[in-house]
């Protein structure tokens, strides 16, 4: 998103909500650091994306497992020897 936008590394390091240092979004991009939760979700509101347009499938999935229908009940085990107490 940062080349289509034909904007700089130290731009984009400028515009975080934390400022973070142009090396910090060199190493992001190179694999070498991982960024947060936060600073993803900051470079996704930098660039005007909705974060559906990355984790739309996560919404979907969870959709989906309350769309289900509902597991029906197994009727109640009878109690065995066990549980009535009986040797």
């Amino acid at each position: 998103m940062r080349i289509q936008q034909k904007m700089s590394q130290a731009e984009l390091a400028k515009k975080m909500s934390v400022p973070v240092d142009q090396s910090t979004i060199s190493n992001w991009e190179s694999g070498k650091t991982i960024m947060d939760l936060e600073q993803l979700l900051d470079i996704l509101m930098i660039f005007g994306k909705d974060w559906k347009s990355f984790f739309g499938f996560l919404a979907d999935n969870a959709e989906r497992r309350t769309t289900k229908k509902p597991l029906q009940k197994e009727p109640p085990m009878e109690p065995n020897a066990e549980d009535k107490g009986e040797d």
